[in-house]
């Protein structure tokens, strides 16, 4: 048998197997590696060098996230032989007790192998004097931009950056997180796949009732992984990274009084109502949902302080306003 055509086998299979974890998708996949991680931990006896069952579990998993990944570069030639021009903006947030946190997650930004046209750095005004050397340092290098606003809360992280969004997707983070080298690069893949969708690496599923009506927020699916979307019930949570295309969201998304009167530290709410207005569905970004927290940050997040209670708060609100979202 020819080395050429050895190759050539090699190819074949490696394209049905890369096929086949497309069809089978992520859930069986991970049904796939408990199964494995069951037969394992049963007969650990025979195995010396197993240490835990999460351990493993949590091997696995990393296994799965770097399969999906793997095979979104699949559609790269596609996407590129629609000359695609790869420009979007990142827009974050911050406050006092984060901006520590955030000097060490804007530097890490720096190895994401798609960079962005612009960082915009939104940050109330009273706050400005508290930021550090180490930020001010990024944005005489030309790395980022610092921008004063009002003070939104959370909602800093995409209110401003909304009024001024041109063509280009604006793509949102924590300033609490590291994230993979790839996260953008994703992004924009499944941009380019989904141009109309707006594209998260973490979602909530929302529950309804067996009327159709939507159930408190404390009964949604947190961080769903069954599926991918695009979809009128997967609520993006924009902290771990999510692409906004231009015109995604409803013009009133940019209204600071409505945000405040319905949704104040609940923009995630506050997006997908706005998103559903407009009659735009989410996908969910397979293989970079998880979160790997900078150290000392989360003593001073929103839901250590009281968000889960907003969140069912600010839900009947939006509700009451607008109406079921999966009805727009």
């Amino acid at each position: 048998m020819s080395k050429q055509f050895k190759l050539l086998i090699f190819f074949l299979i490696l394209s049905l197997v890369i096929f086949a974890i497309s069809i089978v998708g992520e859930t069986s996949i991970q049904l796939f590696s408990k199964a494995k991680i069951y037969i394992l931990y049963k007969n650990h006896r025979n195995f010396p060098y197993i240490k835990n069952f999460k351990e493993i579990e949590q091997l696995l998993a990393t296994q799965a996230r770097s399969a999906k990944r793997s095979e979104q570069l699949l559609y790269l030639p596609y996407i590129q032989g629609q000359n695609p021009d790869w420009k979007f903006e990142v827009s974050v947030t911050s406050h006092p007790a984060r901006f520590n946190a955030l000097a060490i997650a804007l530097t890490a930004l720096k190895t994401q192998i798609l960079q962005p046209q612009g960082i915009n750095v939104f940050i109330a005004q009273a706050d400005l004097a508290a930021l550090p050397d180490s930020i001010k340092q990024l944005e005489k290098s030309g790395y980022i931009k610092i921008e004063s606003c009002e003070d939104l809360g959370s909602g800093k992280k995409l209110i401003p950056a909304l009024s001024k969004q041109g063509k280009v997707p604006i793509i949102t983070i924590d300033d609490d997180l590291y994230f993979e080298n790839d996260l953008f690069l994703h992004l924009m893949i499944n941009h380019y796949l989904y141009p109309n969708a707006i594209i998260a690496a973490r979602v909530h599923r929302l529950s309804v009732s067996e009327s159709g009506d939507v159930l408190p927020f404390s009964q949604w699916h947190k961080h769903y992984d069954l599926g991918e979307g695009p979809s009128k019930d997967l609520m993006p949570t924009s902290g771990a990274g999510t692409l906004f295309p231009p015109k995604a969201m409803h013009e009133d998304a940019s209204d600071a009084a409505s945000y405040t009167k319905l949704s104040r530290n609940t923009d995630d709410l506050w997006w997908y109502f706005q998103a559903r207005r407009q009659g735009t569905l989410i996908r969910r970004l397979s293989g970079l949902d998880h979160l790997n927290f900078i150290d000392s940050t989360q003593e001073v997040g929103l839901w250590k302080n009281g968000n889960q209670d907003r969140n069912e708060v600010n839900l009947k609100a939006q509700l009451a306003q607008y109406g079921n979202p999966l009805n727009f």
